[in-house]
């Protein structure tokens, strides 16, 4: 079996994220929309909810001008696990 890389937003730094939004004058709505992503799909992600893959990640961390690393941890799990 293959192993994938999952990434799970860090629960600390979750209220962040609704700053970030402010700041930027943005609604979860707008963002899901300006980045590519499905709403529903994002509020999964941002509540913790969710794991999500590399692209989904990337989206997020670009649009809102952070790093990954101090948004999201990351594990390798086999495919079956997921």
């Amino acid at each position: 079996m293959s192993n994938r890389i999952i990434f799970k937003i860090k629960e600390e730094r979750r209220p962040e994220i609704e700053l970030l939004l402010a700041k930027k004058g943005l609604s979860k709505m707008r963002f899901a929309q300006n980045i590519g992503l499905n709403l529903h799909y994002l509020y999964q992600i941002l509540n913790g909810n969710r794991h999500c893959g590399a692209t989904a990640v990337f989206k997020i961390c670009t649009g809102l001008s952070v790093d990954v690393d101090d948004y999201f941890s990351c594990e390798s799990v086999q495919n079956s696990k997921i």
